[in-house]
């Protein structure tokens, strides 16, 4: 557990994201997903 967390920490530190970690399928569908979000709420801001 202290092994994930300090991770974590050193991940902020370094400016590596959750979806940095994870395959380009999903992260695509991630970022797909938050962009969808931020339509809908009106402010036409893009996500990432």
């Amino acid at each position: 557990m202290l092994a994930t967390v300090l991770q974590h920490e050193i991940d902020h530190l370094d400016g590596v994201l959750f979806i940095d970690h994870i395959s380009k399928l999903k992260r695509d569908r991630v970022i797909k997903k938050f962009q969808k979000a931020a339509k809908r709420a009106g402010d036409g801001s893009h996500v990432l």
